[in-house]
């Protein structure tokens, strides 16, 4: 059987024992934030490089199509990748994913800034 051990704690003992355990709890869950919002970034990172490796095997196909049906003398110029229609989708497209990543990380980090919130409030009733 075990027993247990009471220890009389002076009031000031006890509040500073509290807020540090308060603290405690605000630092993991900022920690915790961070891995978060680490983890979120670590999967845009993967799929814009999906996308990249994907714009590039893109582009290699289009090259390798174009000097396949130039003549080996004369050089044309390639104007369809630039028109200025696909330039906004595109940067149109990059804008609205990145809004979307803003959005989600925003919801979550709102959560953990509530907790961290109640957490520095009971540490100003404290002290």
């Amino acid at each position: 059987m075990t027993s247990s051990i009471h220890i009389k704690l002076e009031h000031p003992e006890a509040l500073e024992i509290r807020r540090d355990a308060l603290l405690f709890e605000e630092n993991l869950l900022k920690i915790i934030g961070n891995i978060r919002a680490y983890d979120a970034l670590r999967k845009s990172e993967f799929a814009l490089k999906n996308k990249i490796k994907k714009d590039i095997g893109e582009l290699k196909a289009l090259v390798s199509h174009v000097e396949s049906t130039l003549p080996k003398e004369e050089v044309k110029s390639i104007g369809e990748q630039y028109k200025p229609e696909k330039i906004k989708r595109e940067a149109k497209q990059k804008k609205e994913i990145k809004e979307e990543w803003a959005s989600a990380k925003k919801h979550k980090m709102s959560e953990l800034e509530r907790e961290i919130e109640g957490i520095r409030d009971k540490l100003a009733r404290l002290g």
